[in-house]
C-alpha cells in the first residue's frame, strides 16, 4: 500500500490499532500497535510516505492514540482523527482531538451523528446532534491546513442514504458553513 501511495503522491497511509484481542491486555496491545507503527514508519520513510494511525476501536480516544504514538518513538507518525469514532468508541468530547493532536493531526474524517435509542447513528451532514460546525470552526481557528474528508459508512449501515444523495448533501453543507464564516 505504501508503494501505491508513493506512486500516487500520497503523503501517508492510514492504519488502525483497533481491538484488544482475546487473552491480551491494553498495555501489551498498545506496545504491539506501537511496534507495528514504528516498523511501518521505518519501511515507508524511504518512499516518502508516512504512517497515520486512525482513532478507532479500543484505541479511539485521543489520549490512547497519542500514547501509541509516544510508545512508537517515531516523530514522523501522524493521526487520522475520526472525531465521531473518538466520541462514540473512545468517549472523547467532540473537540478533544483538536486540542490533543497538535501537529500530529494529518487527516480528519467528518460525519454527523444522531442519538437514537441510546445509540449514536450516522445521519446526513448537518442533520444530527454531533457538533460538526464547531469541529470545522475549531480546525480553522487552529489554522489546520491538511486533509479533511467526508466519511459515509454505508457498508456497515446499509439503511443509510445512497452515496448519490449523501455526497452532494455533504458538499452543499460544507460550502454553506464555509460561506457563513
Amino acid at each position: 500500500m505504501a508503494e501505491l501511495a508513493s506512486s500516487l503522491g500520497s503523503p501517508g497511509i492510514r492504519v488502525f490499532g483497533d481491538k484488544i484481542q482475546p487473552g491480551a491486555d491494553r498495555a501489551s496491545t498498545r506496545r504491539w500497535i506501537a511496534e507495528g507503527l514504528r516498523e511501518l514508519a521505518e519501511k515507508t520513510a524511504s518512499l516518502g510516505v508516512k504512517a497515520w494511525l486512525e482513532t478507532h476501536g479500543d484505541f479511539a480516544s485521543s489520549r490512547e492514540t497519542m500514547l501509541i504514538l509516544e510508545v512508537s518513538g517515531r516523530d514522523d507518525v501522524g493521526v487520522v482523527w475520526d472525531a465521531a469514532n473518538a466520541f462514540t468508541d473512545g468517549k472523547d468530547q467532540p473537540l478533544d482531538g483538536t486540542h490533543t493532536f497538535g501537529d500530529k493531526l494529518q487527516h480528519v474524517h467528518l460525519k454527523d451523528l444522531e442519538c437514537r435509542e441510546s445509540r449514536w447513528e450516522p445521519v446526513l451532514s448537518g442533520e444530527g446532534q454531533f457538533p460538526l460546525r464547531e469541529i470545522v470552526a475549531e480546525l480553522e481557528r487552529r489554522k489546520y491546513d491538511r486533509f479533511v474528508s467526508f466519511e459515509w459508512e454505508k457498508k456497515w449501515h446499509p439503511h443509510l442514504a445512497e452515496p448519490e444523495i449523501s455526497i452532494p448533501h455533504f458538499a452543499r453543507w460544507f460550502r454553506q458553513i464555509a460561506q457563513s464564516r
